[in-house]
């Protein structure tokens, strides 16, 4: 099979460096070329690089030492152009009920930062242009843009045990079209990358991975277990939906009045987290063992989404009966239907009702305290903010199913990759409710 290559940059020289190099106050960044499968067809050259997302902002130096284009701004706008394209969540036929979807995300790298600032980020470009600048630098074009958030996980609640992993997010890969054909999309480039995700994997020692796509994508579920099968790993696919609701016709006035803001309460912020950890302490891949590691992200979050905030309902005495971390979508991005099928996604595309969404990231509580919860929210954000819709993950065997349903219900797959079996039938075993649902951590601030 031939060959290409990627340039990982990496802070621990563990590696094995061919060179090192000092990031202005950052740090040293440690660089070594690889050797991966070329699993896609596309005929010209192609540069991949891997590197910590906290060093995005200093892509230019990476991209001098090979030569390349190092204009800041236009890597920017690369990086919007791809990560905008269209996510595919309708089957070939367009089957309606399922959606297409863009994704614009606001000030980036920033707005990507301010959600995991340990993902690595994987790009590829094509480098076969053989075009230079002014400065003679070699041009390029950015075709794909993909996150390997690291994050650990505790087997079950309460154990001191860690395992580490990998959540991917933000796949996407260019959709430019020439002479009529999508020349990157069409090409196995995101195999490729593919194969650099699990190699950084194996490099640190990293045994476990999943990422979310819709279920009714046929050919990206088809082609992650041809990709799993092809490297010797596991896998297993977990169903899940994305729901939405029309926060017109949800929220309540009523409801909105027993809301009770907790957004910079740490002691009622511990508390909703400990009630998480009740409910989902053993769920598979649950990237938060300990209130530390869900209050630090959480701080993260929300010194970026000024209009985020987290609300509790308590009873006459002031104890918590449901609490919930509310992100307003629209501080991150905005979030359009693309090409709806079906009477229904019309009509909502034509209102822009996916414009601004709310998104529920963690929910405790009694069943009729989080309805409470949720109507108040729906209300207190339409008004304040012009949000037009709520999105509520479930999964089988939750228990706020009912509440969470909505017009809409998108088909979400998590595909879960590992090469330890019996290590990960154990977590599997471990996360089973009564009824025998697995059920995996879907509570992350963004999928």
């Amino acid at each position: 099979m031939k060959k290409r290559h990627y340039r990982y940059f990496f802070e621990e020289n563990k590696h094995h460096a061919e060179l090192s190099i000092n990031i202005d106050a950052l740090g040293t960044l440690h660089y070594k070329t690889i050797e991966v499968d070329q699993l896609d067809v596309f005929e010209g050259d192609m540069e991949f690089f891997a590197f910590p997302i906290k060093y995005i902002h200093h892509v230019d130096k990476l991209f001098e030492l090979f030569d390349l284009e190092t204009d800041m701004e236009q890597f920017y706008k690369q990086c919007r152009d791809v990560i905008s394209v269209p996510e595919k969540h309708q089957n070939e036929k367009g089957k309606d009920g399922k959606l297409n979807f863009q994704v614009y995300f606001h000030d980036v790298p920033a707005s990507l930062e301010a959600i995991n600032d340990k993902a690595t980020v994987v790009i590829a470009l094509d480098t076969s242009m053989n075009e230079a600048n002014k400065q003679g630098k070699k041009k390029y074009k950015l075709i794909g843009y993909i996150h390997a958030n690291n994050f650990q996980f505790a087997p079950k609640a309460g154990s001191e045990e860690r395992h580490d992993a990998y959540y991917y997010n933000v796949l996407r890969v260019s959709e430019e079209v020439q002479n009529g054909k999508k020349v990157y999309r069409r090409s196995g480039i995101f195999s490729t990358i593919f194969a650099v995700l699990l190699d950084i994997g194996d490099r640190n020692d990293t045994h476990f991975a999943y990422c979310a796509m819709g279920k009714e994508n046929e050919k990206i579920n088809t082609a992650l277990i041809k990709l799993a099968k092809h490297f010797d790993k596991d896998w297993e696919i977990h169903s899940t939906s994305s729901n939405a609701k029309i926060t017109r016709l949800f929220g309540s006035k009523r409801c909105s009045k027993k809301l009770v803001d907790i957004t910079n309460d740490d002691k009622r912020l511990r508390e909703l987290y400990e009630k998480m950890i009740l409910m989902q302490g053993n769920h598979l891949f649950n990237q938060y063992p300990t209130f530390d590691d869900f209050h630090y992200y959480y701080k993260r979050v929300m010194a970026y989404a000024k209009t985020s905030g987290s609300y509790m309902i308590a009873d006459k005495d002031g104890k918590m009966l449901a609490a919930s971390v509310t992100l307003n979508l629209g501080d991150f991005f905005d979030f359009v239907l693309d090409n709806p099928k079906g009477a229904l996604l019309k009509f909502i595309a034509s209102l822009e009702l996916t414009n601004r969404m709310l998104y529920s990231w963690l929910i405790v509580g009694e069943p009729s305290a989080v309805k409470t919860l949720y109507k108040g929210i729906a209300y207190k954000y339409r008004k304040e903010h012009g949000t037009k819709m709520a999105l509520y993950n479930s999964y089988p065997g939750d228990p706020y199913s009912k509440i969470k349903s909505g017009l809409i219900s998108d088909p979400y797959n998590y595909f879960a990759i590992y090469d330890r079996p019996e290590l990960y039938q154990q977590f599997r075993e471990n996360s089973k409710d009564e009824n025998g649902n697995v059920r995996i951590f879907i509570d992350v601030p963004l999928i």
